[in-house]
């Protein structure tokens, strides 16, 4: 994943409020969330 998604889905936790809201509203797992900002 690029910089610029990665740096999207980093905005998205941070407006959903948590990693699990953010994956859910992505449809992606929390792990994956996790090693996308881990990534960053």
């Amino acid at each position: 994943m690029d910089d610029l998604k990665q740096l999207a889905l980093f905005a998205e936790v941070v407006r959903a409020g948590s990693l699990s809201a953010a994956a859910r509203h992505l449809g992606i797992s929390t792990s994956a969330v996790s090693q996308q900002l881990r990534a960053l």
